[in-house]
């Protein structure tokens, strides 16, 4: 079940296993196989694991599961993740998400905070606006 989200996790977990910092935080939305094969802090950015999140009432939608919750104040201005591995149309049209992140020409789909890519060991890293 899922084996394609799950191998896309696995190689997630291995690039940042290899080229980020111990103390890197990363913003993650299939919290499964890459935290247990990745030894980072990773931020649950849709509330299945988070304490802050998990409280927050949904709003706009019809049916509401728990992992339909987002914040994204409290993500972007206070925890601060130094890595994400995806976007959604929310975040890009956020005037704070478009100053504090950009988008990493990488193997695997990552946004950086611009003050973490000192993080980041991976060769040639290019840096991008995101879109």
């Amino acid at each position: 079940m899922l084996k394609k989200y799950n191998v896309k996790n696995l190689e997630y977990a291995r690039f940042l296993s290899r080229y980020t910092a111990p103390d890197t935080v990363v913003g993650v939305y299939w919290a499964g196989a890459m935290p247990y094969h990745c030894d980072r802090t990773m931020l649950d950015l849709l509330g299945k694991a988070d304490a802050h999140i998990a409280r927050v009432q949904v709003t706009d939608a019809k049916f509401a599961p728990g992992h339909a919750k987002r914040d994204w104040d409290y993500v972007l201005d206070e925890r601060k993740p130094d890595l994400l591995m995806a976007e959604m149309d929310e975040m890009r049209n956020r005037a704070d998400y478009r100053r504090d992140y950009c988008v990493l020409d990488t193997p695997v789909w990552l946004a950086s905070r611009r003050d973490s890519l000192g993080k980041l060991s991976y060769p040639g890293l290019a840096c991008r606006a995101p879109r």
